[in-house]
């Protein structure tokens, strides 16, 4: 669940997205995302019949921290009709399915550890650039989510009244400031363009903050590589490389080993892929097997099941089992 857009995809047991729809949202309230969601949903399913009783669960990425280790989430202001309510509850009465939530930080690294760099690392910090700034962590092919679930909150290393946060928000006041006309955050990640007067500034306004992030995952985590992903488009992403700084104290000739900066590799949304393993993930794969697409994923009675699959939403993810 984006702060201004919705997307919804469906995968099956074996992680491939068989259908996917977005949708920009003018407003984020309840009433509107819950209405826009049934559209979506029915026009998967004039796309591609489904039995309903062939629909297994839904996984939800949602912006914020979570409160407690229920479905309740401190939400950005663009979705205060989602913050401290039961998400799985209100979703499970509109739709009839179990619902599994999870920050859209960490369930994007879930995401990018099955279908992108995930692929060739088993280790990796995700950041998830959009509105805000966040992300996830991941250690041999797991997602670390803390006590609370709350790890990966990279955008609080940063002491807002001192470091910009490095997110698309400030990327678009700024360029709206030198005359480019979007209409919102969706619109101009759309179209981005790297010769957009305002880029090359938030480019340099940001370094001392990316450097400061990439140099704290660095030296907590020490991962393989660090991953920049989100909604960021490519091209801007692939810019923001040369401009960040591990720090290193470089001692005696021999550099501290350091993580690669790396762009996301998911062919897709990588919060909805992510989302979209949920049901599966939290319901069927609880020892130490192997999950969907055949990756590590704590499995316990995987054998047990037949072959299902599942409709996930970034904002709304759902599984479904298939015959």
């Amino acid at each position: 669940m984006m702060t201004d857009a919705l997307s919804v995809v469906l995968m099956d047991f074996s992680g491939a997205v068989l259908e996917e729809e977005h949708c920009d949202m003018p407003s984020m309230s309840r009433q509107a995302v819950l209405a826009q969601l049934s559209r979506m949903f029915e026009t998967i399913r004039a796309r591609r019949p489904i039995d309903p009783r062939r629909l297994f669960g839904m996984g939800v990425g949602i912006s914020g921290y979570n409160l407690g280790g229920r479905a309740r989430y401190n939400t950005p202001r663009q979705l205060d009709d989602w913050a401290l309510v039961d998400i799985d509850d209100i979703l499970m009465a509109q739709f009839g399915l179990p619902v599994w939530v999870e920050n859209d930080g960490n369930a994007a690294a879930i995401g990018e550890s099955l279908v992108g760099v995930g692929r060739n690392y088993g280790s990796f910090a995700y950041l998830y650039i959009a509105a805000g700034i966040g992300g996830g962590i991941i250690v041999d092919h797991h997602l670390m989510r803390g006590t609370n679930g709350n790890a990966g909150e990279i955008g609080l290393i940063l002491p807002s009244l001192i470091y910009p946060h490095p997110n698309l928000e400030l990327l678009r006041q700024m360029i709206s400031r030198k005359g480019v006309a979007v209409d919102g955050l969706s619109d101009m990640v759309r179209r981005f363009d790297p010769s957009w007067p305002g880029v090359d500034e938030w480019l340099s306004r940001t370094r001392d903050s990316l450097s400061m992030i990439a140099s704290a995952l660095s030296a907590i985590l020490d991962p393989e590589v660090i991953v920049l992903g989100g909604r960021i488009p490519r091209d801007l992403a692939r810019m923001m490389i040369p401009h960040i700084e591990i720090h290193d104290h470089r001692r005696r000739a021999e550099p501290r080993p350091m993580p690669q900066l790396v762009l996301a590799e998911s062919p897709g949304d990588a919060c909805a892929i992510g989302a979209a393993t949920l049901p599966f993930k939290r319901y069927f794969f609880a020892g130490s097997h192997e999950g969907p697409f055949g990756l590590p994923f704590n499995v316990d009675i995987a054998h047990a099941i037949s072959p299902s699959g599942g409709i996930a939403l970034r904002s709304i993810k759902r599984a479904l089992p298939t015959s």
